[in-house]
């Protein structure tokens, strides 16, 4: 009741008080559990309440400046990993590029060339950048080596080197070019894809 009585006589001094000590108290009550320092909350004038009012606003500052230090620390780190495991699993699969006279089998470059992918070949391939990221699924290019740059066919093969589809324009399977088809065999084979 004291300091409801000493609100009430330091706002007929100036209005504008309250917002002031509402503020204040709204800031303290969100410092991080434990680090609000002790306050009296009873003050002589106006400018006292102000004073209050910019150390709370400047520590809850700094602890969200820590926060959001902490937060984009742990971003990064989190970035790092996924770069690292990344690199990890393209070596990985760099181990299923192929090459023969008239074919190639690659990875793509990156996430933007999947989805470049999907969308020139009419197919869902732009869909799986993400599990293809993560090393949950493999995605591979077969090119025409005369023009490799060129979409011709797109391969997904499981963790456990086993095929899932190989599509081309519009969802064709690879029975709709033939000459390919000794490639791929060959490939499967080497590398002990089913």
């Amino acid at each position: 009741m004291k300091f409801i009585k000493n609100l009430i006589r330091l706002g007929e001094k100036r209005e504008e008080i309250y917002g002031v000590m509402h503020d204040t108290m709204q800031t303290y009550f969100n410092l991080n559990y434990g680090t609000a320092p002790e306050v009296n909350w009873y003050f002589d004038d106006c400018s006292d309440v102000i004073r209050m009012h910019d150390a709370i606003v400047a520590l809850k500052n700094e602890q969200d400046a820590e926060r959001k230090a902490m937060r984009d620390m742990e971003a990064a780190e989190r970035r790092k990993k996924e770069e690292e495991k990344r690199i990890k699993i393209d070596k990985e699969r760099k181990q299923y590029e192929y090459e023969d006279d008239n074919y190639i089998i690659r990875l793509p470059k990156d996430s933007t060339e999947i989805v470049s992918e999907g969308s020139t070949q009419h197919i869902c391939i732009g869909g799986y950048t993400g599990r293809h990221a993560n090393g949950d699924t493999n995605l591979f290019f077969l090119r025409r080596k005369d023009c490799p740059e060129l979409p011709f066919y797109a391969i997904e093969m499981n963790n456990h080197k086993v095929i899932m589809q190989i599509h081309g324009f519009g969802n064709k399977w690879l029975g709709n070019n033939p000459e390919a088809i000794p490639t791929v065999v060959r490939w499967l084979r080497k590398n002990g894809i089913t």
